[in-house]
């Protein structure tokens, strides 16, 4: 796969994140005008081009450099995730009046698919990241298998890949100072 591609992957998540459904999130008048369907699909073609980017990516890439693009990718959606919290809120609220609660999850139905598949999509580096350490013997694996798990849930992803970012960084540390100290 050629550099290119591997750098517009990311980016184009981004874009597909922020045009269309994610945009009203935050811009109520947003200048895509494209419908949720439009957007879910455009998310998931994006991420199809980013699991094939990482699949490319693990063969020769550090785990701690694939939990970086994956922390950098995060942090880039991080406010269209804020923007979706007033949507839980209500969606919260309506479940106090249960009349209203159909009509809550129908029409906020399509949104959250949308902001879950931005999630998995975002998080396909951070659980890469996560294997690779765990092939490379940087992690335990119950390690791995929690950090799998953490981001499969909405802002506990981006705890996770901070945390694993950390966890991978020390370890390359404490390897380059035990290779300098022989």
């Amino acid at each position: 796969m050629s550099t290119i591609a591997r750098v517009t992957a990311p980016i184009l998540l981004i874009l597909a994140a922020y045009i269309g459904g994610g945009a009203e999130l935050i811009f109520p008048h947003s200048i895509a005008g494209t419908s949720d369907t439009v957007w879910i699909i455009a998310i998931l073609a994006a991420g199809l081009l980013n699991l094939a980017s990482i699949l490319w990516l693990q063969r020769d890439t550090s785990a701690r450099s694939l939990a970086l693009q994956g922390l950098l990718l995060k942090l880039c959606i991080l406010p269209l995730f804020i923007g979706f919290l007033p949507f839980a809120a209500f969606l919260a609220v309506c479940l106090i009046a249960p009349p209203y609660l159909v009509l809550a999850l129908g029409y906020l139905f399509t949104l959250i698919c949308g902001m879950y598949a931005l999630l998995l999509t975002s998080s396909q580096y951070g659980i890469a990241a996560a294997h690779r350490a765990h092939t490379e013997g940087l992690l335990t694996p119950s390690s791995q298998r929690r950090h799998i798990a953490m981001h499969c849930l909405p802002f506990a992803d981006l705890i996770s890949n901070i945390w694993l970012y950390i966890v991978l960084h020390r370890a390359q540390k404490s390897t380059l100072a035990a290779a300098s100290d022989s």
